[in-house]
């Protein structure tokens, strides 16, 4: 049986509200799963749920801490469900001004959908409007290569731990500050 593919105005994004933080942990839990895949390990649910809780704590505090200046932190919905999350940057890294994708995850069953390709897209539109590269990193072990590679992402550097990728603007235009990713709302 075929999947249903949601349009593209059912896809909406809006900001994580103090709420979500339930549903950030499930989309968290949903990524790591790859990691207890690859690790073979025998550890018991109750360890491996504790250690996952532990992991987005300190992984939600540090991504407050050193991107909400400039940040933009949402969650994907289809038709008022959250299905995914997305954190946003705007600013200047290693002299470089950018987008960074800090975090774009989407739960299991909404994968290949093109969810994840629509926001993309909304994504690179705004890199394009204001003329600024987006660039992002994933651990090597990640499946989303092959996806940020249909973007128009390329490798910009090995870190062996890290691989970072970017996509330059494909209608490079003068950087402006007021501009804002058109589906974002308020």
């Amino acid at each position: 049986m075929a999947q249903h593919k949601p349009s593209q105005e059912n896809i909406q994004r809006r900001p994580v509200r103090d709420t979500d933080r339930p549903f950030l942990l499930r989309v968290f839990a949903s990524y790591m799963e790859r990691s207890r895949e690859l690790m073979d390990s025998d550890i018991p649910d109750e360890i491996w749920d504790e250690m996952v809780r532990g992991q987005f704590d300190l992984q939600d505090a540090h991504y407050r801490d050193a991107w909400t200046d400039g940040g933009s932190f949402e969650v994907i919905e289809i038709k008022g469900k959250p299905v995914g999350r997305i954190y946003l940057w705007r600013g200047v890294d290693q002299g470089v001004e950018q987008i960074r994708i800090v975090e774009f995850t989407l739960l299991t069953e909404y994968r290949n959908q093109e969810i994840g390709s629509q926001v993309m897209r909304e994504v690179l539109a705004w890199g394009d409007d204001v003329g600024l590269p987006v660039r992002t990193r994933l651990a090597p072990f990640e499946l989303s290569q092959s996806f940020l590679a249909r973007h128009g992402f390329e490798l910009l550097e090995d870190e062996k731990t890290s691989l970072h990728f970017e996509r330059q603007p494909s209608s490079p235009g003068a950087p402006d500050a007021e501009a804002e990713p058109a589906s974002t709302s308020d």
